[in-house]
Order: structure tokens, then sequence, then C-alpha cells
């Protein structure tokens, strides 16, 4: 088994030690996994799978909703998953930072170990009337684990992004 992705059409900026994802439809697939926080330890859990109190097991990207909505209420519900090095981990809901935003990796092939992930620091939004990077709010129509992933996001020129300081990106995340 794997970590839940969520399949995106995209390009991945590299910005050094961080990226950015440019969200382009005529883009190769670019496949994004959700990192859920541990309290007390900043560690981070790559989701497989969800078990709550019932026995019933989530493995796909509704995991995320269910902890909005329920996990306040089923803490013993368990987590199955992996650390940031690949290693498989499991934990119960109360260990978990359940207002905490996603902290977003990105990944060009779904083979990619969890390790090689490439954490996304803000995502941008092409736009003809835009001239120069703008920092937006994110938008409405923008649903699932996205909406609550810890980056930034920018409207910016349709085009060529050469020239632009892509350290802009990662200067304020949500």
């Amino acid at each position: 088994m794997a970590a839940i992705r969520q399949l995106i059409n995209g390009k991945l900026i590299d910005a050094g030690d961080r990226a950015v994802l440019l969200l382009d439809d005529q883009a190769q697939p670019v496949y994004l996994c959700y990192a859920l926080i541990v309290r007390e330890s900043d560690n981070e859990i790559f989701p497989e799978s969800l078990l709550d109190d019932w026995g019933y097991e989530i493995k796909s990207l509704h995991l995320y909703e269910w902890i909005q909505e329920n996990g306040l209420q089923f803490p013993r519900a368990e987590i199955f998953g992996f650390d940031a090095t690949g290693k498989r981990k499991q934990c119960f809901l109360r260990e978990l930072d359940l207002m905490a935003r996603y902290p977003c990796y990105a990944f060009e092939d779904i083979r990619t170990p969890i390790a090689n992930g490439m954490l996304i620091e803000a995502i941008l939004i092409p736009n003809r009337q835009t001239i120069q990077p703008k920092r937006i709010k994110r938008p409405l129509e923008i649903e699932g684990p996205l909406q609550d992933a810890l980056v930034s996001w920018w409207q910016v020129p349709v085009g060529n992004l050469e020239g632009v300081d892509m350290q802009l990106f990662a200067l304020a995340r949500d």
C-alpha cells in the first residue's frame, strides 16, 4: 500500500530547498500528498487509511473530510500511514493536531517514495490579466484537502515566469 495521493495537473518549479506548483490543465500529472501533524512532536504522518470506532476503513481522499467532520468526536479512530522517511506509522486521532493545515508534498511520479517528496510552499494560478505575481486568498473553487493545505496562493502572469524570484512565493504561507 501507499500514502493517499491526489492527482492534479501542474508544473513543479524548484525554488532551492522549496518548491511551488503552477496549476496548468495542460501540464503533466503531479501527485500531491498531505501530511497530518502529530501534536507535541511536529512529526508528520502521511495517511494510507483510517479505521473508525466501528471498524469502517477509509482509504481515499475522503479521509481528510472525515477527520474535519468527525475527528473531535472519535479520538480513538486510528490512522495508518508513513512517517517522513517512509517508515510505517500508526497513531490515534487524539495524537494529531486536528486544526493544523496540511503540509503539502508533490511527486512527479506516483511511485516516488514519501521521503523524496517536494514540500510545496505556494500554489500559482495563471491569470491573463495579471502583470506581476500577486498574492491572493485561496480560490473558492478549490476543494478537498488542497483547500486546507499549508501553502500561499498567487496569481501569476500566463506564460514565462523567468526572472521571477521563486523565493517570493515562499515568504508567507497561509
